[in-house]
């Protein structure tokens, strides 16, 4: 479950800080099967890969008040 967690924050992270696409980072983080990794994130983090970095894209800069 801890190594789970760590390598879902791991592409978390990728997912709002890289270009790369969901497949690319769920293999980079060590999920041979993508939609076992989809189906992790969307349990823990309550939304899919891709929703959340859609998400983060139209949020508005917090820098830039």
């Amino acid at each position: 479950a801890y190594l789970n967690r760590h390598r879902l924050a791991r592409a978390r992270y990728a997912l709002a800080t890289s270009e790369l696409n969901v497949t690319e980072i769920a293999l980079d983080c060590g999920f041979n099967d993508v939609s076992h990794f989809i189906r992790c994130f969307r349990l823990l983090y309550g939304t899919t890969p891709k929703q959340f970095r859609r998400e983060i894209s139209t949020r508005p800069n917090r820098k830039e008040k």
